[in-house]
């Protein structure tokens, strides 16, 4: 009977072995498609959602939330429905992470999510089964906070540590990319689009306006005696002029419409869906703010003046022939006087 009884428990711990060892083999193709979604994916919101499903998965999660801290202590991405947040997440995040979000906390957009996802159960979030994982991205500091419904075995571990490190990696590569693209796309001294990126933007524009036969304009404007204020005051105080001058555009009009450096001292600004006249009146307001304006130069306040030339984009015209018609309207603004608005169809 004892033999019988040994041998009857042997089979039984060779069949829970095998079944474990079942279990570890589809978690481990789990692991292997998830970080194959995430090396793929395109931007890190994207990575977030293939971690999060695969970790789903294999752990059959009852609390995921995921935050991003930026430089700015006071402004924190939270990948957490509001009412999880408020009720499980808040103590614990604010306690982990030494700050307050009453003001600072955005929700990220949630995409795709079933029931099955967003399942919470009654949960003692400070209970030893919360995992806690930190992570360092560049510029940027964020944390993982996940109650697995499932029995954690030392495998687990290891997995979750891979999909983090793997998610770690690619959003890294992901961010150093971006980086790269707003460095070569952005004026270094006025923040503002530089010409390579007006040139690109600007036939994306054009091409868009042209299939849904919508009206454009766009305008070019140059400081006027731009030389004379630098031999006068210095270059310092001129890039301080380029700045304030491009500040003051930049908030005085629509976040869809573009602005660029065009070159030294000249600019240029689209404005999609919008008239010629329209542009006109846009650009002479614009134009008299900047006359407004001045900047500190040693013990003396200085200003600036800029003309402007306005065109509209007619349907037989090329990029190229819309930016070079602005272009004759602000050498007839300049031939006329300086400091106007000069439109000519």
């Amino acid at each position: 009977m004892k033999e019988i009884w040994k041998t009857s428990l042997k089979k039984l711990s060779g069949t829970i072995n095998a079944g474990l060892r079942v279990i570890r083999n589809i978690d481990y193709k789990i692991l292997s498609h998830t970080i194959f979604q995430i090396q793929a994916s395109k931007n890190p919101e994207e990575a977030l959602e293939h971690m999060t499903f695969g970790l789903k998965r294999i752990l059959d999660y009852n609390l995921f939330a995921f935050f991003i801290q930026g430089t700015n202590k006071n402004n924190v991405m939270a990948w957490i429905e509001p009412e999880y947040y408020e009720k499980y997440m808040k103590k614990i995040f604010e306690e982990d992470s030494g700050m307050s979000t009453e003001k600072g906390l955005i929700y990220m957009t949630i995409k795709n999510r079933d029931e099955s996802f967003t399942r919470f159960a009654e949960l003692d979030i400070e209970s030893k089964e919360t995992k806690i994982f930190k992570i360092a991205l560049p510029h940027l500091d964020a944390r993982i906070y996940l109650t697995p419904g499932r029995h954690i075995l030392p495998y687990h571990m290891e997995i979750i540590n891979l999909l983090i490190e793997s998610f770690k990696n690619t959003v890294s590569i992901q961010l150093e990319i971006e980086q790269l693209k707003q460095e070569a796309s952005i004026d270094g001294l006025t923040g503002i689009s530089n010409r390579g990126d007006f040139e690109r933007q600007i036939s994306h524009y054009v091409s868009n306006a042209k299939r849904y036969g919508k009206a454009i304009s766009m305008f070019l404007f140059d400081i006027d005696d731009f030389k004379k204020i630098n031999d006068t005051y210095g270059h310092q105080t001129g890039d301080e002029i380029l700045k304030s001058i491009s500040l003051t555009v930049k908030n005085n009009i629509r976040s869809c419409d573009l602005i660029a450096r065009y070159g030294g001292e000249e600019f240029a600004v689209v404005l999609p869906e919008t008239s010629p006249e329209m542009a006109a009146e846009l650009a002479d307001r614009i134009r008299i703010k900047l006359s407004e304006s001045k900047v500190k130069a040693g013990s003396v306040m200085i200003g600036a003046t800029a003309s402007f030339g306005v065109a509209y984009l007619k349907p037989d015209m090329e990029v190229a022939d819309f930016i070079k018609k602005a272009d004759e309207n602000l050498y007839i603004a300049k031939k006329n006087g300086k400091n106007q608005v000069a439109f000519h169809p």
